[in-house]
């Protein structure tokens, strides 16, 4: 057997005891508890924030169906107003010779109609940027603009510069008399010319274009 202790050594003992209970209870009992359930709030605001977007994707899911009959059928609608052709190259002449038709309904006289490099448009569309110039009066610019606008193809019109150009220099004359020469007074007319310059982007179906590069 151990040496007994005294009365003042268990009281020592004792004291000791007491003083470290709180601490053994706190880092063995009531820490590790509080640790358990922080970490299980943390796991239930996980997964309920997985579930909420798991009944969102379930929720989105069925309007899908819906979401794509309507797209379809804007499609369809639209459809008819895409520039047609088997690849770029020919959707791009295609919107050429439409843009040099309705200028000469608009009287608007074309100098150039260069296509450039196409794009692709998202939702299955190709964009056709063309660049127009030529030259014609205000009135038929604008009648050339509205057609483009209201015409059976889609077509964007962007960056329209328009700038006024010179029908030449006056009729020259001479005058010996003493007041200050004037130029001939010139016959009246027309509506002065304008030059203008735009991008005219049309649209075709991507599918027409990867579907002739798989064949070739």
């Amino acid at each position: 057997m151990g040496p007994k202790l005294n009365a003042r050594d268990r009281r020592a003992v004792a004291i000791g005891a007491m003083i470290l209970a709180p601490g053994l209870a706190w880092a063995f009992g009531v820490r590790p508890y509080l640790d358990a359930v922080s970490d299980t709030g943390e796991r239930v605001t996980t997964e309920r924030a997985l579930l909420e977007r798991e009944l969102a994707l379930v929720a989105s899911a069925r309007r899908h169906p819906e979401e794509f009959r309507a797209g379809a059928e804007r499609l369809l609608q639209e459809a008819p107003r895409l520039v047609g052709g088997g690849d770029d190259g020919a959707a791009a002449a295609a919107l050429a010779g439409y843009l040099r038709r309705l200028a000469g309904m608009g009287g608007a006289s074309l100098r150039t109609v260069e296509p450039t490099t196409t794009r692709d448009a998202g939702a299955g569309l190709t964009a056709l940027p063309v660049v127009v110039s030529g030259e014609a009066d205000l009135q038929e610019v604008l009648t050339f603009l509205r057609l483009l606008e209201t015409g059976p193809k889609l077509v964007q019109v962007r960056e329209l510069r328009l700038e006024s150009m010179s029908r030449g220099t006056p009729a020259a004359g001479a005058s010996y008399a003493t007041n200050a020469f004037l130029p001939a007074t010139a016959a009246p007319e027309g509506p002065a010319p304008i030059s203008f310059r735009f991008v005219a982007t049309g649209f075709t179906l991507a599918a027409a274009a990867d579907s002739a590069g798989a064949g070739r």
